[in-house]
């Protein structure tokens, strides 16, 4: 699912997520969805996948994304 919640308000969301991990769970589907919102990553996701620039800066559980994982996924080198 390619950004599925973008421009949803937060309760559709969680709906939209929540419906998604129920049709991976009872249905035994491989669910990927592409979300800027690591918040919501962290609460549905069995893995989280960050990228930047075309790389992973990221590979592993929900819970052990750190504010170190943040600075490097939304770091501004530019500034």
């Amino acid at each position: 699912a390619d950004e599925p919640v973008a421009s949803l308000d937060p309760e559709t969301s969680l709906t939209v997520l929540s419906h998604l991990r129920e049709i991976n769970q009872r249905d035994g589907i491989t669910t990927i969805a592409a979300l800027h919102q690591l918040d919501l990553a962290e609460k549905f996701a069995d893995r989280v996948v960050a990228f930047r620039d075309g790389r992973i800066v990221y590979d592993g559980a929900p819970n052990a994304v750190s504010k170190e994982v943040y600075a490097l996924i939304y770091r501004d080198d530019e500034r």
